[in-house]
């Protein structure tokens, strides 16, 4: 293993790109699971240089707590085609609608949709496929009601599994409701990937048990009662607002933060990665100190790597490919020694992280452990 003492100025990090650096002359769509007070009206554009050439192909890159609205904050996605970046925004106005919006390069609305749901479900994330917008809806219920009056936002949300989860699609270019449908009754904080293949869907999500978000709280003790999870694929028929089947991974050790090869986004894929709590099941605090490469033509997760004691893994494990063999990549992770307090980013050999990092970027002070993340390769001008 080569250790690598550097200051290293991190590229990885969602939160240090700003929309307004990543969108400039692109379609923009952006989903935001936030309290809508009047603060749309404060939206404002800025143009900056044309970012075409730097995303022609398909491009995930996700923010966390990008923007927030009253104590609110979710997951930000976009996505750039070719010449073309779109995405959408969503804001719980009130309890029983989510506001769907489109905009322009220019910041100019292209539409806004209101789809009615049954109740205000707590939502953090969402899939896109070339033709549709998927929302995972999970009986996670936010009491608007409750906040009015003073509670926290922990306090206002209520686990309701009675209810049921669905999942919402709506069509990506007029914004109307395609299909609901029923998918039982568990979680989802994430999605993996979402594609079409042959006339069918495929809605690809980390399903839990049941949410996670009171693990998050009260710092040290993280995770102390954190549930069992599994990577899961819906194949669902549109038209006739039907899943047809369901195929699960079986890894149940909290899996969270997916990420898969950038390129094979809203494309049909076999490869993705996460992390996973090696002691879900027991008391105690914990944290995330597994990294799990998985396939869907497998049942169980095909290669996994366990970090040594007190030694974790922090953010989304992202996958840097081989510009010279598309086969190849290597995966980027957070490394925090908790013994010894030193941050490192760990890079694996994607396809044979079981073996353990093959170079460790040491940094020289600790730093926070992220969660979601994306990688974009420094430019070396050349002198003639």
């Amino acid at each position: 293993m080569k250790c690598i003492d550097t200051r290293f100025e991190s590229v990885i990090s969602g939160n240090s790109y700003t929309l307004c650096q990543l969108l400039a002359h692109q379609e923009l769509m952006i989903v935001l699971n936030v309290k809508m007070l009047e603060s749309l009206k404060d939206v404002r554009t800025q143009k900056v240089a044309d970012r075409r050439e730097r995303y022609r192909n398909f491009v995930e890159v996700k923010f966390f707590g990008i923007a927030k609205l009253d104590s609110f904050a979710c997951d930000v996605t976009v996505v750039v085609v070719g010449d073309h970046l779109s995405g959408v925004a969503v804001i719980d106005i009130n309890s029983t609608e989510l506001n769907l919006y489109r905009f322009g390069a220019a910041g100019q609305l292209i539409y806004r949709k209101r789809l009615p749901l049954d109740v205000a479900r707590s939502i953090h994330d969402f899939g896109l496929s070339q033709s549709y917008v998927i929302f995972y809806l999970s009986p996670y219920i936010l009491n608007m009601e409750s906040l009015v009056h003073g509670e926290t936002l922990m306090d206002a949300l209520r686990w309701e599994p009675e209810r049921g989860s669905c999942l919402l699609i709506v069509s990506r270019e007029t914004g109307e409701q395609s299909a609901v449908v029923l998918v039982g009754n568990r979680y989802c904080l994430h999605f993996i990937n979402c594609f079409e293949h042959e006339g069918r869907l495929m809605v690809d999500v980390l399903e839990l048990d049941h949410p996670i978000y009171d693990q998050y709280q009260l710092v040290p003790d993280l995770f102390t009662g954190v549930c069992k999870g599994r990577p899961v694929r819906f194949e669902i028929n549109v038209a006739d607002q039907e899943r047809m089947s369901t195929a699960l991974i079986d890894y149940q050790l909290a899996p969270d933060f997916p990420s898969i090869i950038p390129r094979e986004f809203t494309r049909p894929y076999q490869d993705f990665w996460m992390l996973g709590i090696s002691a879900t099941g027991k008391r105690g605090r914990k944290f995330f100190d597994q990294l799990a490469h998985a396939r869907w033509d497998c049942t169980k997760a095909c290669d996994v790597y366990h970090a040594p004691r007190l030694h974790y893994l922090g953010g989304e494990p992202i996958f840097v490919g081989n510009p010279d063999n598309e086969k190849a990549g290597a995966i980027i992770c957070q490394l925090f020694d908790a013994e010894s307090q030193r941050s490192s980013f760990a890079i694996f050999d994607a396809y044979k992280v079981s073996r353990g990092p093959i170079a460790v970027l040491r940094l020289k002070q600790p730093i926070h452990l992220g969660f979601h993340a994306s990688f974009h390769p420094a430019v070396t001008k050349r002198h003639a």
